[in-house]
């Protein structure tokens, strides 16, 4: 029973990815006394609230101090302001993702799609939204997507065995377990166990019913 629940714990975990691209910085002037960016953010938007690109460096930090609802209102702020910023509506789904709002998050990932070139990150996050909401082929196309634009992107060959193990399909979550095993060897080993605890569990009932 325990390696049973072990399974559906793995078989439920997926990673999130974090930024990878440099975000736009407000247009700020920064005095010769040094200020934090938090500081120099607020004072750009005590001069000009309707700067888009600072309202999205505020969500950054608010991110980083892990204040998710604050990043959001601050992310809204900066697509209203700029509907087409497109790194603050896959941001935005980003900070959804952690939130447990997945609907609102696959709206914004979409969104995103619209005004960014073809993300790897993006179809990444979008599985994990996917994936919440229980949407197994959704989650398993966008992460093929997500590996056709990186092929040695490893988080989502993690996602993407774990995916394959809940649709059923282990010899395919072998193979992503494989070629985990030449990109992250901590990835690799999860995989690994999520694989062996699915296993497990499989043969259970058949076990029960040899008795």
């Amino acid at each position: 029973m325990r390696r049973a629940a072990v399974a559906l714990a793995l078989a439920t975990a997926a990673m999130l990815s974090c930024s990878e691209e440099p975000a736009p910085r407000p247009r700020v002037d920064r005095a010769t006394a040094p200020k934090s960016d938090a500081d120099l953010v607020q004072e750009q938007l005590a001069r000009d609230p309707n700067d888009a690109e600072a309202w999205y460096h505020l969500g950054e930090i608010l991110e980083r101090g892990g204040l998710y609802e604050r990043e959001v209102e601050a992310l809204r702020k900066a697509i209203a302001l700029k509907p087409e910023m497109g790194w603050a509506h896959m941001k935005l789904g980003t900070a959804c993702n952690r939130l447990g709002r997945y609907e609102e998050a696959i709206e914004h990932f979409r969104e995103a799609e619209k005004h960014l070139k073809p993300q790897p990150m993006l179809y990444n996050n979008l599985a994990f939204s996917y994936g919440k909401l229980g949407k197994n082929a959704e989650e398993i196309a966008v992460l093929r997507k997500a590996l056709a634009l990186r092929p040695n992107y490893a988080s989502a060959h993690l996602n993407l065995g774990m995916a394959l193990l809940r649709k059923g399909a282990r010899e395919e979550a072998e193979k992503e377990q494989r070629l985990l095993q030449e990109l992250d060897e901590g990835a690799a080993a999860t995989l690994q166990n999520a694989i062996e605890a699915s296993a497990v569990a499989a043969s259970a009932p058949r076990e029960r019913s040899r008795r």
